[in-house]
């Protein structure tokens, strides 16, 4: 015998489910009352419940991010960026242009953080080993 956890009311095992080596704590008949899992997640509350979830979660992460990678918080990138004025430090373009947000740039050497670069610019001074020499080079070349 067992007692069902949403009716209150004691059956005998075989009116549960099994659930691993045991049964469910719900019987059968108050599970099958219960809405679906499906028909909840196809719900505008579920979905919109997601959106916050992941908006919030994402917001998180992105702080966690900027400290442990360059020790940078969120206000002290929000400050970078209004100085910039919301746009990448070599080429100018708006962040509201761009798919991903302003990349923090930082030295590798003495890790101290110099500005926010989209990710083209980023890339491409990574590639160029962050050496002046190589990028005078490369503007040598081009001209």
């Amino acid at each position: 015998m067992k007692i069902c956890s949403k009716c209150k009311i004691q059956k005998e095992v075989e009116c549960f489910n099994k659930r691993g080596n045991g049964v469910q704590g719900v019987c059968k008949v108050c599970q099958e009352s219960r809405p679906s899992r499906i028909a909840y997640r196809k719900s505008e509350r579920y979905k919109q419940n997601q959106r916050d979830y992941n908006k919030i979660r994402r917001r998180k992460s992105n702080a966690w991010y900027l400290e442990k990678g360059y020790g940078v918080t969120i206000e002290q990138y929000n400050d970078l960026f209004q100085k910039q004025n919301g746009e990448c430090a070599i080429c100018h373009k708006p962040q509201s242009e761009m798919k991903l947000q302003l990349s923090v740039d930082h030295c590798h050497t003495t890790g101290k953080t110099r500005g926010l670069l989209c990710q083209r610019c980023n890339l491409g001074i990574g590639f160029l080993g962050d050496s002046t020499t190589i990028l005078q080079n490369a503007i040598y070349y081009l001209k």
